[in-house]
């Protein structure tokens, strides 16, 4: 009955300390929980079929299931520090940290190579909307084989205490891991992995700008000379040689009908170039957005010191000796 309440008094001061973190958590967990629901209700009713439509609510739903799961979890974990005892939940939240982590960074490695199709390789066979849900329930099967370790390493982990007589209990690495390099091994793959997708998505970004330049530059100096050709045209006084035909023409009939079929063709020409600007103004813009969410997303995964599984072992190794 002592040594209980003695861990009790012990593990309330432990939450004194983490009264930020546990109000951090909280307001970002609210916020998260309510950004995301939003976001799956407009890009599931309201915004037509498209690769990035399927790539956001991916992200969107696993991002809600972190905030939904994930951060409670946390909370629950900062509010006992020493008197952590549910295993159970303790092996498959932290396993649920992990695949999802791993898994948001697999979807963003797959909105890049989709990006630098469409923009690098647009006449090549692109991927369809089938074809991404499978890359993307693909990469849920790659993060199993990650992270399902993460469930064996965790769970019950004894916490030495000021007092000899008073042993906590808390969620990190089973006691019988501990003096083995097992986790260390686990960490170091898994931070491999995250550095490997990075560089590749630098690469294909970079890429893609250098592409996306080009191409307005091309695109510039098309149209300016074009504005020179109509110059040089405009300032000619021989008729150029539809007016010429035209003039050859014996009757008026045949002349109008001609002329019909030469504006009709001009029409069609200047239609398909506007839709080709606007579709490309549209991939510009796609690409850009695609960017900036990944840009978002990998910043709360990489580097490992911002994910809470490593939050919460950082403050271990802080305070391991004043227990």
């Amino acid at each position: 009955m002592y040594i209980d309440k003695e861990l009790e008094s012990l593990n309330y001061e432990k939450v004194k300390q983490n009264i930020g973190g546990i109000f951090f958590v909280s307001i970002a967990m609210v916020i998260g929980i309510t950004g995301n629901l939003h976001v799956l209700c407009v890009y599931s009713f309201r915004m037509k079929q498209s690769n990035p439509r399927i790539f956001i609510l991916f992200l969107a739903a696993l991002d809600f299931i972190t905030c939904a799961v994930g951060m409670p979890f946390i909370i629950i974990d900062l509010t006992n520090p020493l008197t952590f005892y549910a295993v159970t939940a303790c092996k498959v939240l932290r396993f649920v940290n992990y695949f999802i982590c791993l898994s948001s960074a697999f979807i963003l490695l797959i909105i890049a190579i989709d990006r630098y199709r469409k923009v690098c390789l647009p006449l090549r066979q692109q991927i369809s909307q089938r074809k991404a849900v499978y890359c993307c329930f693909g990469a849920f099967g790659v993060c199993l084989v990650f992270t399902w370790p993460a469930p064996v390493l965790y769970g019950y982990s004894t916490v030495n205490t000021t007092n000899p007589n008073v042993t906590g209990i808390r969620c990190f690495t089973e006691d019988i891991y501990k003096d083995t390099d097992y986790q260390a091994y686990f960490n170091v793959i898994l931070i491999l992995v995250m550095f490997g997708m990075f560089v590749v998505l630098v690469v294909l970004y970079a890429l893609i700008a250098k592409t996306i330049l080009e191409n307005d530059k091309n695109r510039n100096s098309f149209q300016t000379n074009k504005l020179m050709t109509k110059g040089t045209n405009v300032g000619n006084k021989n008729p150029v040689p539809e007016e010429r035909m035209l003039k050859q023409l014996d009757t008026p009939k045949t002349a109008e009908l001609i002329t019909g079929s030469n504006r009709s063709t001009d029409d069609k020409r200047i239609d398909f170039n506007r839709r080709s600007v606007m579709q490309y103004k549209r991939v510009k813009t796609t690409t850009l957005i695609m960017f900036l969410i990944t840009v978002l997303v990998f910043y709360q995964l990489f580097p490992a010191s911002y994910s809470p599984n490593h939050y919460l072992y950082r403050q271990r190794l802080r305070t391991k000796n004043e227990y």
